[in-house]
């Protein structure tokens, strides 16, 4: 193989590598999105419970 292939070879590859870290990293995201509105919808039931609690 020439020098040249040998580059445009490696090029390819760490395309392939960014755009699937590029990927990961936006499906992460996603979870992380999830997981932070779960538990602000528990903060808001706990809220609402202690609330409740206070009234009786």
């Amino acid at each position: 193989m020439r020098p040249i292939e040998i580059a445009e070879g490696l090029k390819q590859r760490n395309a392939v590598r960014l755009s699937m870290l590029k990927d990961t990293k936006e499906k992460f995201n996603t979870i992380v999105d999830r997981l932070i509105d779960e538990h602000l919808s528990q903060s808001d039931e706990f809220s609402e419970r202690t609330e409740k609690q206070r009234l009786v």
